[in-house]
């Protein structure tokens, strides 16, 4: 069952850091930083297109610290893209 977890979360890459506002849009703040601070220096931009979905994982917290985004990119490939960036 584990095996088949880990396969399901290889289009995925988590986010850490990343500042938390209310109603915000997460596809967007994702876009955003991966474009201006990951692919500042690269010719390739990430696109809405290459995202399947973005979500903060957990419950809002008291502490002032922003919760993680969990990116589902639609192929593998663009995932692997950003990683190795």
């Amino acid at each position: 069952m584990d095996d088949i977890e880990q396969y399901s979360r290889r289009n995925c890459l988590k986010f850490s850091w990343i500042h938390e506002e209310k109603n915000e849009n997460t596809d967007k703040s994702i876009l955003n930083i991966v474009n201006k601070i990951v692919l500042k220096d690269s010719d390739t931009m990430l696109d809405l297109s290459r995202i399947d979905r973005t979500h903060r994982v957990g419950p809002e917290r008291n502490d002032g610290k922003p919760r993680d985004i969990i990116v589902k990119f639609l192929s593998y490939r663009d995932r692997c893209f950003l990683k190795g960036v």
